[in-house]
């Protein structure tokens, strides 16, 4: 192989590298979802309501690792039975695999989860500075001035942060879920940001035992009509719910 054509390999492995979370270690796989509110598209044409800057601006909740720190708490506060559900992310960074939740009212997203969970795990190597310099600006904003209408610059910083180093925001599995009243947990695919299927919530489901060392339960979708006959109009603030 010529000297031109090395340097040519050399610099199309390392754009490869760079668009795969420049400066981070998130592990990428073919088989990842994708948030599909992103990928594919340039940022004029993403609803501004969809962005992950404007997501993490207006959410409601903060994420938290799902461990055995937090196990506790946990299974208290998603109880089914409270009518309290949890949305969550699954990512691998630097060959470890990681869930993430927060809580699953309508406003908090699983951009959050992930974003959130994504500089918590990395911050002590502060492999996404950029995006951690631009989150933190906009927390910091949101705490002193409160939330805002109209257009924010802390939230256009942080969207073309994200854009640059996580565009396709890839996960291995994302959905919602509760605990039921026999202490099992039960997952399901709703996500209107990753889509997952059954591939990825039985990838879920090996985590979560893993984790908390308890049942878990799989459906693929929730059953609207059940949810409309036992919340009425306001059933969409439980659609996480396993029922």
């Amino acid at each position: 192989m010529t000297r031109t054509k090395k340097l040519n390999k050399k610099f199309k492995e390392k754009e490869k590298v760079k668009g795969k979370g420049k400066g981070g270690k998130l592990i990428l796989r073919p088989t990842d979802l994708k948030n599909n509110k992103l990928c594919g598209l340039k940022m004029k044409e993403i609803d501004y309501t969809e962005t992950p800057g404007y997501e993490i601006y207006v959410a409601i909740d903060s994420s938290f690792q799902l461990n055995t720190d937090t196990l506790g708490f946990f299974m208290f506060s998603f109880k089914k039975n409270k009518n309290k559900w949890f949305k969550f992310v699954v990512f691998e960074n630097d060959g470890i695999k990681y869930i993430y939740i927060i809580n699953g009212a309508p406003i908090n997203k699983h951009t959050v989860c992930f974003i959130e969970g994504l500089l918590e795990v990395t911050n002590e190597k502060n492999e996404y500075p950029e995006i951690k310099i631009a989150y933190d600006n906009l927390i910091n904003d949101k705490g002193v001035n409160g939330i805002r209408p109209g257009d924010n610059s802390f939230i256009t910083t942080l969207n073309n942060v994200i854009n640059t180093e996580l565009r396709c925001m890839p996960l291995i599995s994302a959905g919602s879920g509760t605990i039921n009243d026999n202490g099992s947990i039960c997952i399901n695919t709703k996500s209107g940001h990753y889509k997952p299927d059954i591939k990825e919530m039985e990838e879920a489901k090996e985590i979560f035992q893993t984790i908390t060392g308890k049942q878990v339960n799989v459906i693929l979708k929730e059953d609207k009509e059940l949810l409309k006959q036992k919340y009425g109009n306001k059933y969409t603030e439980y659609s996480g719910i396993c029922l």
